[in-house]
């Protein structure tokens, strides 16, 4: 990560332990036999959960706070279901926006996509669409979970692990898993031509206010490794909706220079994906006023 970048949709997106694992100082993912005590380790074999806690027509919105002065505006979405390889996919999009005044002088415009399996739970089209300062980057990615490899648009490959998912659909990964106090789940993740691992601690359960409302939550903390000026000296810790959907409504970590925050400020709940054998919640869901 470039000394001058501020990481808004990695903050957002609730993967920050992944895209800043994409830094030089992440140590590389561990063999699949590796698992730390305790820790449930996703597979590509094993049968997904059911139902979905999210379906075409989610949208989250967020407000980013750097301090006390409001940074810019993200948002995650569930779009139309798809046909990807032959396989229905929900597209998963994450955004994020500097305000007018931040822009002044650090402007953020960031696009991420994942195009992501309904069937199998695992990503097959990744995307990533950064504008940061003077920083640019594009990214386009093919995963074939059959040859345990990942594709570029120059026809690069890489390994993966079983299992994969790339740094927006880890995020929506575990949404779908069951979440306790004491557990540790651990998802396979490719990000930049490397594999790392993610370590998602479940904390505790606690009641949360924000401007969309007031939540009964489950707290995670991802493990983050990153190096730069965003480098992170506390935890990256997210509050979930404690419910079937799973909903990020908060989002905190300390970073070397402040701390940054993600509120969610409004929410449109999705529609169920219609897809034989796969179920998403209904629209009014269950999550507490």
């Amino acid at each position: 990560m470039t000394k001058n970048r501020f990481p808004f949709w990695i903050l957002l997106a609730g993967t920050a332990v992944l895209a800043a694992g994409a830094g030089p100082s992440a140590a590389p993912a561990p063999s699949a036999t590796e698992t730390p005590s305790g820790a449930q380790t996703p597979s590509a074999t094993e049968p997904p959960s059911r139902p979905l806690p999210f379906g075409p027509g989610e949208e989250l919105r967020f407000a980013v706070k750097y301090g006390v002065v409001r940074a810019g505006d993200a948002s995650l979405a569930v779009e139309a279901m798809e046909t990807v390889d032959g396989e229905p996919a929900l597209r998963l999009v994450s955004t994020a926006r500097s305000s007018r005044f931040f822009s002044t002088f650090f402007e953020v415009k960031d696009r991420v996509e994942s195009l992501w399996s309904v069937t199998r739970r695992l990503p097959l089209r990744f995307e990533k669409h950064i504008r940061e300062g003077g920083y640019r980057r594009e990214t386009a990615l093919r995963f074939d979970h059959e040859t345990l490899e990942v594709v570029d648009g120059k026809g690069k490959r890489w390994e993966i692990l079983p299992g994969s998912q790339d740094v927006l659909s880890a995020f929506y990964f575990v949404r779908t898993r069951s979440l306790e106090p004491g557990d540790t789940l651990r998802v396979p993740n490719h990000s930049d031509g490397k594999n790392y691992p993610l370590d998602v601690e479940v904390i505790r359960r606690e009641r949360v206010q924000v401007p969309a409302g007031t939540f009964s939550c489950i707290v995670v903390e991802p493990l983050l490794k990153t190096a730069g000026l965003f480098k992170q000296e506390g935890r990256l810790t997210i509050w979930l909706t404690d419910d079937s959907r799973r909903m990020p409504v908060l989002m905190k970590s300390k970073v070397a220079v402040g701390s940054i925050v993600a509120e969610l400020e409004s929410f449109r709940l999705g529609r169920p994906a219609r897809v034989p054998g796969v179920d998403v919640p209904p629209s009014r869901g269950d999550s507490p006023p």
